[in-house]
């Protein structure tokens, strides 16, 4: 079973996120405060996957992070 950490970033307040898989979430940025440089909430999915074809284990391998824009 894959385990890992949930990633700073989405501890930030005006993020939001749902959990789709073990290994992927989608998070909405929406500013709240002041001027901003997103006028309109900005939304993307994150991956996890495992990337190392070597004989290394899951929990020591090496893994990609892809981050994909929804809008």
């Amino acid at each position: 079973m894959l385990r890992f950490c949930v990633p700073p970033f989405v501890q930030i307040p005006s993020l939001s996120h749902s959990v789709i898989s073990q290994t992927s979430f989608r998070a909405e940025y929406k500013s709240t405060a002041g001027p901003t440089v997103f006028q309109k909430p900005v939304k993307f999915q994150v991956d996890i996957t495992y990337t190392e074809s070597t004989s290394a284990t899951k929990e020591n391998g090496i893994y990609s992070v892809t981050f994909t824009l929804l809008s």
